[in-house]
């Protein structure tokens, strides 16, 4: 018995020592750093042929102004914005854009594991809109008036079910357009068949500076617009000899130009229509300058002091004229690419006012820097919708 008595107390001898160890030496406990949890949401931009978009800009809001990234498209036309998982499930607004094509706005909800947004950018002299494809689930979504044939498959997949059990009716099968596998050529050739035609017209790009566009072939006429230097453009119709040439600026605007104002970078001419009856009177690009047309207005440009690094702009109109209904204004700077980087592209407003306001927030929102040079192009109208003139200045942000 004594024997066992002290085995028993040299135990409860060491266990003791153990737990005074252990409580002079206590373990630090690890601190876990949280790390933001983020989603992809992957935008796809395309033209209308479905060839990728490059840096076109994608914008995503949310609906409570706590989200607004921007990014641009690579050479494969995507974007991709990493989104906070605390976002999820918010009402988002999608904005795309990009020089010569028509932009894209929706609304869509900011759902993780969704498929990417196919949006397909209209060029700004189709009678189209621009359109997006976009992934609800397990089905998508064509947002346009009218579906692009080149989803037309996706959406009819199910038909393949009640094709295939028959594998002897071959005949029957090609007739499917939506089921036509072994085939998938031809779908895109009928398709993409009326769509050859604008890259197969002569493209020209300016030589002589920056130059007017005209609304006839002679230096009498209107000017409704400039043609930038180093801009280029397609050219859709000529004079009898060629003298002049009629072209689509990249604004969207279609007059005349002289011939000797601009060089030819691809197409041939000769394949061009004479869209001009009789006889003109041919520009001498030799030192001749094309006069500025008469303006109907005058511009006085103010600024408002903000605390924002872009002031307020105000342009005052003076010498309205008075049958002068609207007009619509583009604002916009030129590019290190001699592109066009728009703050306002064609807005409407009228001469209830003769100001016209660009907040700093539109600046911001365009990540346009303080002294950065503008120009604004003015089209005026009458209450027929009828071009009464076109005005043009500039200022610096």
């Amino acid at each position: 018995m004594k024997r066992e008595h002290r085995y028993t107390l040299l135990c409860l001898f060491w266990i003791g020592i153990i737990i005074i160890l252990g409580a002079c030496d206590p373990q630090p406990t690890p601190i876990s750093v949280p790390t933001p949890s983020l989603f992809r949401f992957q935008v796809k931009v395309m033209d209308a042929d479905g060839n990728p978009i490059q840096r076109a800009r994608v914008e995503l809001l949310s609906d409570n102004n706590m989200l607004a990234l921007t990014r641009l498209t690579d050479n494969l036309g995507n974007a991709v914005i990493k989104i906070d998982e605390a976002q999820a499930g918010e009402i988002g607004e999608l904005l795309v854009s990009a020089d010569n094509y028509k932009s894209y706005r929706q609304y869509l909800n900011l759902e993780k594991n969704r498929l990417p947004v196919q949006v397909i950018l209209e060029s700004v002299t189709s009678g189209s809109q621009s359109q997006a494809v976009i992934n609800e689930g397990a089905e998508e979504v064509v947002v346009t008036s009218q579906p692009t044939p080149i989803y037309t498959p996706l959406l009819t997949s199910t038909d393949i079910p009640t094709v295939q059990p028959t594998e002897t009716a071959t005949p029957t099968a090609t007739f499917v357009p939506p089921t036509i596998a072994p085939t998938p050529t031809v779908t895109p050739t009928s398709t993409n068949t009326p769509t050859l035609m604008p890259p197969e017209q002569p493209r020209v790009k300016v030589v002589a500076g920056n130059i007017y566009v005209l609304t006839g072939p002679d230096t009498g006429n209107l000017a409704i617009g400039t043609f930038l230097y180093q801009e280029e453009g397609k050219v859709v119709g000529k004079t009898e000899r060629g003298e002049w040439l009629e072209i689509i600026a990249p604004d969207g605007k279609q007059g005349w130009v002289a011939s000797c104002q601009i060089e030819l970078i691809s197409g041939d001419l000769a394949n061009v229509p004479q869209s001009w009856p009789g006889s003109v009177t041919p520009l001498l690009c030799d030192g001749t300058i094309i006069p500025p047309p008469p303006s109907c207005l005058t511009a006085v440009i103010e600024r408002q002091q903000s605390t924002l690094p872009v002031n307020t702009v105000v342009i005052q109109w003076q010498n309205i004229p008075v049958n002068a209904a609207y007009y619509t204004i583009s604002v916009y700077t030129i590019t290190n690419t001699s592109g066009k980087a728009y703050v306002k592209e064609l807005d409407r407003a009228d001469f209830g006012t003769p100001n016209y306001t660009i907040g700093d927030w539109e600046f911001d929102l365009n990540h346009i820097a303080s002294g950065t040079p503008f120009i604004f192009d003015v089209t005026v109208y009458d209450a027929a919708n009828n071009v009464i003139c076109t005005f043009s200045g500039n200022f610096t942000a």
